[in-house]
């Protein structure tokens, strides 16, 4: 395998960078090649603190100390190209490595990950994930829980079973939390918080009409 450094977006909207990011490195993997991704390795898996520029710092010098083994720096740009990226560019030209710019003709951002669910749950109820997966059943906790479960199973697609590994709940937790959505949205300022979060995943909301 040819050892490759990956270059994606990580600031802004870090959930759907993450999801970006997953899908470049196995388009790289299918391609025979072994991707790295500093922002990957060091910053979704919180070893560092992307938001403080010494750690930032920090994890871009590794990054650049694996690109000395590299043979490429393989850049997607679906999303656009980051300062970040930029970056690593310039880098892959410091060092005489080839640079090659790809596009993912599969990625569907159509379909939310249950990460990025989450992510907009949490901040339109300003309730931590880690509070979400915890025992804690005050009102508003438990509320913002099962809308994230809904929502997880209504426009990921995932199962109760699913849901309930990546919440930290068995599955009868979370087939409670779906059979409660329905009468947890009569509530207005609920439903419209539901409706904000739709519109935060940029889903149209589906109206039946009987």
């Amino acid at each position: 395998m040819k050892v490759v450094i990956l270059e994606t977006p990580y600031a802004g909207e870090i959930a759907t960078h993450e999801d970006y990011c997953v899908a470049a490195m196995r388009d790289c993997l299918f391609k025979g090649e072994a991707p790295f991704a500093s922002h990957m390795l060091y910053a979704f898996s919180n070893v560092l603190d992307d938001d403080l520029p010494l750690e930032r710092e920090l994890g871009m010098v590794a990054g650049f100390a694996w690109g000395r083994r590299a043979e490429k720096t393989v850049v997607y740009t679906d999303l656009g190209i980051s300062p970040g990226m930029a970056d690593g560019i310039e880098q892959a030209v410091k060092c005489s490595r080839d640079i090659e710019y790809r596009q993912l003709t599969t990625w569907r951002k159509h379909k939310p990950s249950m990460n990025m669910v989450a992510m907009v749950v949490t901040k339109e109820f300003d309730t931590p994930l880690h509070v979400l997966r915890s025992r804690n059943t005050y009102t508003q906790i438990v509320k913002a829980r099962h809308a994230a479960m809904a929502l997880c199973h209504k426009y990921n697609g995932a199962g109760p079973s699913k849901i309930g590994r990546f919440f930290h709940k068995d599955h009868s937790t979370v087939s409670h939390a779906l059979s409660q959505f329905d009468r947890w949205n009569k509530c207005e300022d609920f439903s419209r918080a539901i409706r904000r979060c739709e519109k935060a995943l940029n889903i149209a909301e589906v109206q039946n009409v009987v």
